[in-house]
């Protein structure tokens, strides 16, 4: 009769707590009136490119990256250096009308050359730039427009690829971004945004790192940000956020939007996005730690209230065919340790499955119907791989 009482007082937990589910990603974060980001697609996931695999040359750096001649002292000197490795992004997205034609509504963006070999230059930009687009083509001049070639990209991050021939820029102004150290940056420190807002061509907007280490939820993905006051507007994304002395530190990728707020832009850190960018580069995708479980908080209130034994965080869904489901993990199981360390918060289960590795063998401590308690073994899924 107990676990008959547990059982139905697990159900309205799960009740209570299902429409507060923090979802797939353990989305942790803030949202400051709304933040805004541009819609957008892609035709191929990954293609594969002829010839011999591609090499990640950010030693090449040094061959093709600031012209001598320029010196980085003021904010001139600094959009001199960065603007010859940014780019117009211009995109094709395919919809079809009330008469089921298909038709194509134009959209823009910015990217970064940060990588080339002899056949190839390679562009970053932000994964939401490209993700829908049918055609993409890139501009150094805002004029003179190249169809780019989607590489890859992961939705998680935010971050795709793409590339262009090289025989397509000939002639042509570029270099390879030089990227600095984002762990570096204070709170104060000065920095340039280039892009191309609004697909207006590219512009430059001056301001400091109001922030760092900031979170922010977008589209139900959880991205850890810099902080900017310089102005980031639509199409500013996967831009470049650069230092005073001219080297990218953040990829430019959304703002918050509001009648109530002013100079709230987001730029990923470039420590954070270079291995995602090499493993896009080298793989077409990268590997990204998942379960496949919604969940919802359980706090010492709530704990209390349902005669519970353990605060966690309770499973208020399983995604079909995910690890989680065939681990055997169900709706309503109170997880409380993640390979024997303590789980309190859905934070702290995101930052452990965020360390784990797709593939790793893990064993999640739970209580099932509010009672029994079970250890359950889960192989680690990869969320790009879905």
């Amino acid at each position: 009769m107990k676990t008959f009482k547990r059982l139905v007082v697990v159900v309205a937990i799960i009740s209570i707590l299902g429409g507060g589910s923090l979802g797939l990603g353990l989305s942790i974060g803030f949202n400051l009136g709304r933040i805004q980001v541009p819609s957008t697609a892609n035709v191929n996931y990954y293609q594969q490119l002829e010839g011999d695999p591609i090499a990640f040359l950010f030693e090449e750096q040094d061959t093709e990256t600031i012209p001598l001649d320029v010196r980085v002292s003021n904010i001139t000197g600094v959009v001199q250096a960065v603007s010859g490795s940014v780019v117009s992004i211009n995109i094709e997205v395919p919809t079809t009308n009330r008469f089921r034609q298909q038709t194509y509504h134009p959209g823009s963006g910015s990217g970064i050359i940060f990588s080339k070999d002899e056949n190839f230059v390679y562009i970053a930009t932000n994964n939401h730039v490209v993700d829908h687009a049918a055609r993409i083509y890139i501009s150094l001049d805002d004029e003179y427009q190249v169809e780019a070639t989607f590489i890859g990209g992961d939705w998680h991050a935010d971050l795709a690829v793409v590339s262009v021939p090289r025989s397509a820029l000939a002639g042509k102004e570029y270099h390879v971004a030089t990227f600095g150290d984002s762990d570096s940056m204070l709170a104060g420190d000065e920095v340039v945004a280039i892009g191309n807002p609004m697909g207006a061509g590219q512009i430059a907007t001056r301001g400091i790192i109001s922030a760092i280490n900031r979170q922010i939820t977008v589209d139900g993905r959880t991205l850890n940000v810099l902080q900017t006051d310089a102005a980031i507007n639509p199409g500013n994304s996967g831009g470049a956020l650069a230092n005073i002395n001219g080297e990218v530190i953040g990829i430019n990728t959304a703002k918050a939007i509001s009648f109530y707020i002013e100079g709230m832009g987001y730029a990923i850190p470039s420590n954070e996005a270079l291995d995602i960018l090499k493993l896009l580069l080298e793989e077409g995708t990268t590997p990204r730690p998942y379960l496949g479980i919604a969940l919802s908080q359980v706090d010492e209130r709530m704990k209390q209230m349902f005669a519970l034994p353990a605060i966690g965080v309770m499973i208020t869904g399983v995604e079909t065919n995910s690890a989680a489901e065939q681990a055997g993990l169900e709706q309503g199981d109170l997880v409380v340790g993640f390979n024997q360390i303590n789980i309190e918060t859905a934070q702290d289960l995101a930052n452990a499955i965020s360390q784990s590795s797709v593939g790793e063998v893990i064993t999640l401590s739970i209580y099932r119907r509010g009672i029994q308690p079970m250890d359950i073994t889960v192989i680690v899924g990869d969320a790009n791989a879905r």
